[in-house]
């Protein structure tokens, strides 16, 4: 679709990268999920967020190739606070016994959503009208957060200030990734 919108094959790469970056820098979004309001709540606002910037990418796109990939940017922030939601909803939710199973589904969730979603939005993209493909795929993030509405998240106790919840994943951060067992995966 970049490359149909008039991007290079260069420009579309560079697109390709930036889009990558919120996952790459993933634990800078996933205390926010941890802050302020509960999770529920972060995982709509979050979707509704991403599929805001989703459609409004799309409708540009054909005008302002580069400004849709900045939206998109910033979409695929979003992405990464529904991640953190969900996660968070998982560990608080799910039996201790349950959460490795639980998260394997997420995963697998991920996945499968990552390669079908991505596929139909395509497809309508290629057979129909902008303001069709642009709703398909606007819908395709927000329906799925009804879902958290039927959840009854465990009250949470006051949250931490900003500044020490991120000093407690820089903890965490340390002492997971800085071990003899763990450093060499890290890097792989």
């Amino acid at each position: 679709l970049l490359r149909r919108a008039g991007m290079s094959v260069g420009d579309v790469a560079n697109a390709i990268a930036l889009l990558g970056i919120p996952a790459s820098i993933y634990f800078l979004w996933s205390p926010l999920a941890d802050l302020w309001m509960p999770r529920r709540a972060w995982y709509v606002m979050s979707a509704l967020c991403a599929g805001a910037a989703l459609a409004a990418g799309s409708l540009v796109l054909g005008r302002d190739p580069q400004l849709a990939v900045w939206i998109f940017f910033f979409g695929m922030i979003f992405c990464m606070l529904i991640s953190a939601a969900y996660g968070g909803l998982i560990a608080s939710m799910v039996a201790p016994e349950s959460r490795t199973r639980a998260a394997a589904w997420a995963q697998a969730s991920n996945l499968g959503g990552g390669a079908v979603g991505p596929g139909i939005i395509l497809y309508f993209a290629l057979h129909f009208q902008v303001p069709v493909w642009v709703g398909v795929a606007a819908l395709l993030v927000v329906v799925p957060a009804v879902t958290v509405f039927g959840l009854r998240e465990p009250v949470r106790g006051p949250s931490p200030g900003f500044a020490a919840h991120l000093r407690e994943v820089g903890v965490e951060l340390r002492a997971t990734c800085l071990t003899p067992k763990n450093f060499f995966g890290l890097i792989l």
